[in-house]
Formats: structure tokens, sequence, C-alpha cells
């Protein structure tokens, strides 16, 4: 993805196709579950479309309910997650504090939330795999609203790119008011 800012985009490879990988995934971005030793990387998480106040297998089973609706068109069509991070340069994390991190992450999820589409997001530090603050994020595959799933192509990704730069300029500017 190319990057113009402060983020970089990051669409890793999807290869989620059942029930088990979203509660994999939500446990990932979360630290919960078997990621609970990693516990000490995550800043923060929270979510759009979903009640993250309860448990996090709440959460899951909320994403599983409403991937439920959907009615593929043809077998196949199993992936019922989707999975984007992005990483912010050090000098853009060094400016903010980790709450601010988390109303970042927040603020950047109601993307997908305001297309209609659940999302989970987790702030974490910097690790072994990923050397920069970065904010995850895990995407309901179907639409709350419409039912449909989520398509995403080379222009929407880039478009997602540059307005998550856009957002985070933006937030950066009103903190250092």
């Amino acid at each position: 993805m190319k990057n113009n800012g402060s983020l970089q985009l990051i669409i890793p490879n999807q290869s989620f196709d059942s029930y088990k990988e979203v509660a994999n995934l939500i446990h990932y971005i979360t630290r919960t579950g078997k990621q609970i030793e990693r516990a000490n990387e995550l800043v923060s998480y929270g979510g759009h479309g979903v009640s993250v106040s309860g448990s996090i297998e709440g959460v899951i089973e909320e994403f599983n309910q409403v991937y439920s609706w959907y009615k593929p068109l043809r077998n196949g069509c199993n992936r019922h997650i989707f999975h984007e991070y992005v990483t912010l340069s050090k000098e853009y994390a060094d400016l903010m504090r980790e709450k601010d991190l988390d109303e970042l992450g927040y603020q950047l999820s109601w993307h997908y939330w305001n297309r209609g589409f659940q999302v989970v997001y987790g702030v974490h530090r910097p690790d072994q795999e990923a050397g920069h603050f970065h904010v995850h994020f895990a995407v309901n595959a179907v639409s709350r609203r419409t039912g449909k799933k989520w398509r995403a192509d080379g222009e929407e990704n880039q478009y997602r790119c540059d307005l998550f730069n856009r957002l985070a300029d933006a937030f950066l500017k009103e903190k250092n008011k």
C-alpha cells in the first residue's frame, strides 16, 4: 500500500474461512484467550457494533451471528472476517500518549462501522513482529446493515489508507492545539 503519511495500512494475506478463525483473530487482536501471555503488548481494544464491555466470547458470538445472516451466492464464499492493521511511524507515535492511541484506534475503526461492518480494534505496542505501535482491525465480512459481504479492491484500499492518514493528521493537530 502506498504510504503518504504518518500511517501505513497493511492488509495481510486473508486466509480466514471458518468461525474458528473469527475467534482466533479477535483473541489475537485483544490479546485474550490463548494470546493472554502477550497481554503486555496490548495498549487497549474496543469496537463498533459489538459489546466490548462484555466478554470477548460474547463479541465473537455477535460477529458469528451477523455472519449467519449471509446467504452465499455459491459454495466457497466462506471468509467470515477480514484483518487489517495500520502501523504508526515512530515520529507520529512519539507525539501521543497511549490514551491518545486508543482514541485514534476508535476513530479509525469508525470508518468500518460507518459502512455497516462490525469491527474490533486493538492498539499494540512495538513487539517482535512489528517494531512500531500499530492498530489491528477485525472486520466482520458481512454488513450488519445490508447483509452483504465486504468487497474491497485496490482503489478502495488506497482510499482507506489515504483516509486514515488524513484522520490521523487531523487527530494529532487537534491534540496539539
